[in-house]
């Protein structure tokens, strides 16, 4: 599978796109509202989590010190959060992930940027569990870009051959600022709204290859949302090039 779908795509997109500049999109990003119990609860840091740059403005939305101080918290928290999640998938250890769930909700995989809530496969936290043991139950994701084939792959497999985590051990790391554009639509926005700090959006990106001209680029979104003052992870999304 990875074979059909690094030949059939990659090399397309270097024959056909190969002089295509991608643009980027500046969105502002938005604090996060959380409760401070939240905050208590969610502090522990990782050792081995490198707090990235983010941009903010906090000098325009007339915020007090103290909180600025609270949003700033928040957004380390979920920065270390996401990184957990991250690196638990680029390991293998996806078990690890489960408590991350969002324990109503679920969570949803989709394959690429254009989310599909009520076509997109999605687990309970029971069924994540389970289907991570039962290797063999198969599930269709969707239909893969430029052959139009359906994915149909167990939930162990997907993570490890579709998701591919590990592409985003040293990727840029932002909120609610989506990175990497293609020529498929991204909604993401308008099925999990971050405005009403409801939800937030982590997108690790990989920039790409020189040997590709940056055409290979790939981005996991991970969707969280707040359920009695904790951020759960309520979505996976990866983005592409698309033909």
């Amino acid at each position: 599978m990875k074979s059909e779908r690094n030949n059939s795509v990659l090399l397309t997109k270097k024959s056909i796109l190969s002089s295509r500049v991608l643009a980027s999109l500046c969105v502002p990003l938005l604090l996060l509202g959380v409760q401070q119990t939240a905050l208590a609860e969610s502090s522990e840091s990782s050792d081995y989590f490198d707090p990235v740059e983010i941009v903010n403005d906090y000098q325009r939305d007339g915020l007090s010190e103290t909180d600025r101080q609270v949003n700033s918290f928040a957004k380390t928290a979920l920065l270390n959060q996401a990184t957990d999640i991250q690196l638990a998938l680029a390991k293998g250890e996806y078990a690890n992930v489960t408590q991350h769930i969002h324990p109503k909700k679920g969570v949803q995989f989709s394959m690429y940027a254009y989310v599909q809530p009520n076509k997109d496969k999605r687990f309970s936290r029971q069924q994540f569990a389970t289907y991570l043991k039962k290797s063999r139950v198969r599930f269709t994701w969707g239909e893969m870009d430029g052959s139009g084939n359906k994915l149909v792959i167990p939930l162990p497999t997907y993570l490890d051959e579709w998701v591919q985590a590990v592409d985003f051990n040293n990727a840029d790391v932002t909120i609610n600022q989506s990175q990497g554009f293609g020529n498929s639509l991204n909604n993401i926005e308008s099925v999990y709204p971050y405005a009403n700090a409801q939800y937030a959006i982590v997108d690790f990106y990989n920039k790409g290859s020189k040997e590709y001209d940056g055409m290979d680029w790939r981005v996991m979104r991970l969707v969280f949302e707040q359920y009695q003052g904790k951020s759960y992870l309520v979505a996976v999304v990866n983005d592409e090039w698309t033909i």
